[in-house]
């Protein structure tokens, strides 16, 4: 059937053929502009290959060193943000939370809130230390559940040993202040 058309197709074409002979030379002509044609081919695709190999190999580096400026400056930001987005969310919380809190306790500058100020802050270096030994152990678990649940408490220590604190302190300001205050009524 498909040779009933293509000799369909001929008888019907017939006369209408091309039968002329080329010009001469034409074929020396013809591979010399096919083999310039190559060779320039040949070059515009490998400058083609080069110049985005470059451009990647750049943006690699470039990615590498932000990586690592990055990594080293936030060792606090390892621990639970390394187990899940929720983690890091809740990391993130207890962060931004010890931090509040830390800049109101830094902010008693009475002489009877110093001492306390400073041994809270020791015992946070404290807990600070026990929190970067667990984060190594959760490296070394492979993100075990009793590791998690111990940062989490470590976290809530912390803001639980500054909430405290705080309180603490703005009682005996208070105290000293009513002191203060009946002091002055008195010799007045």
């Amino acid at each position: 059937m498909n040779q009933d058309l293509i000799e369909e197709l001929f008888k019907r074409n017939q006369g209408k053929f091309d039968l002329a002979q080329s010009p001469e030379g034409h074929q020396a002509r013809f591979m010399e502009r096919l083999n310039n044609q190559s060779a320039q081919k040949h070059t515009w695709s490998l400058n083609r290959v080069i110049k985005p190999l470059i451009a990647i190999a750049a943006v690699a580096l470039i990615a590498l060193v932000v990586n690592g400026v990055f990594n080293s400056q936030s060792t606090q930001d390892a621990g639970l943000a390394d187990v899940s987005p929720e983690m890091a969310n809740t990391q993130e919380f207890f962060t931004l939370a010890i931090t509040e809190q830390i800049t109101k306790l830094k902010s008693f500058d009475s002489e009877a809130s110093k001492e306390l100020v400073d041994d809270t802050l020791t015992q946070l270096d404290t807990l600070e230390t026990e929190y970067n030994s667990l984060t190594q152990d959760l490296a070394k678990s492979g993100n075990d559940k009793r590791v998690v649940y111990a940062l989490i408490a470590n976290l809530q220590s912390r803001i639980n040993l500054l909430e405290q604190m705080i309180v603490t302190i703005e009682q005996i300001e208070i105290i000293n202040q009513n002191q203060e205050d009946e002091t002055s009524n008195y010799t007045i």
